[in-house]
């Protein structure tokens, strides 16, 4: 669910909104219109910077994931370990 309140277009809507209220209590067009276009700007690109984390973050487990069964089939349990020690 949080991540549709994240997704652009719930915030381009959300940016709507408040663009609408802020025209209908009269507040002055210029202002509304670097609102506007602060929003345009910025909101993709943090968009864009969440996702891209996301999908680094995923592609870096995969490969520790990938790493850690390596290890596992390389290096033997430590009970095997244990049981070549003893005498």
């Amino acid at each position: 669910m949080l991540a549709k309140f994240k997704s652009r277009k719930f915030l381009m809507a959300l940016l709507s909104v408040i663009l609408g209220v802020l025209t209908m209590i009269g507040l002055d067009e210029s202002i509304i219109q670097q609102v506007s276009s602060v929003a345009m700007i910025v909101i993709p690109t943090i968009v864009y910077i969440a996702v891209e984390g996301k999908i680094d973050s995923e592609g870096v487990k995969k490969i520790v994931d990938t790493v850690q069964n390596v290890v596992e089939e390389i290096i033997p349990d430590k009970k095997e370990l244990d049981n070549d020690v003893s005498i």
